[in-house]
């Protein structure tokens, strides 16, 4: 190996790790700002970076919980995957609607019903910051897609939306 060629090796080495240092002085830097800052502040302010979505929303959310020195998300549960999930309240007709329209698939596993009030229903509220109900999401992989319902007649169908 030729001195330029070690020179050359040995450059690409401090480059690297000095994209790791800044990464690090970043990451204190953002830790730095956001201390005492509250959950919902921290993700009005990143989800305007991002640019919205729920995609944008799942990424503020794992930096808030790397940033915070949380453990990482959990794995995707098989259970949820391919799946349409109701979050639902009690008191909204629309809800119970769709419960009692969906009531087979919900019973046989195919679409998942969630109420609102529950320790799940409150952490998708933290994760969507549900605005009205019912709230639909699909789960494809580990990304959500926000859904909305379809009402031709009598039929009723739940659709993507992005």
């Amino acid at each position: 190996m030729s001195e330029l060629d070690k020179l050359e090796k040995k450059l690409e080495e401090l480059k690297k790790k000095r994209e790791e240092l800044l990464k690090k002085k970043e990451m204190e830097k953002k830790k730095k700002e956001i201390e005492g800052m509250s959950y919902k502040d921290f993700m009005i302010k990143c989800m305007k970076e991002k640019g919205g979505g729920i995609a944008g929303m799942q990424l503020c959310s794992r930096e808030w919980r790397k940033l915070k020195g949380e453990e990482e998300e959990k794995p995707v549960r098989p259970e949820e995957i391919g799946k349409f999930i109701i979050i639902g309240h009690k008191l909204c007709s629309a809800c119970q609607l769709l419960k009692e329209a969906f009531k087979e698939e919900i019973e046989k596993g195919e679409i998942i019903y969630v109420d609102a009030e529950s320790k799940k229903g409150k952490m998708y509220d933290e994760l969507f910051d549900i605005k009205e109900y019912p709230f639909i999401v699909y789960r494809d992989k580990d990304v959500y897609k926000k859904c909305e319902v379809k009402v031709e007649g009598d039929d009723i169908t739940i659709e993507t939306v992005d």
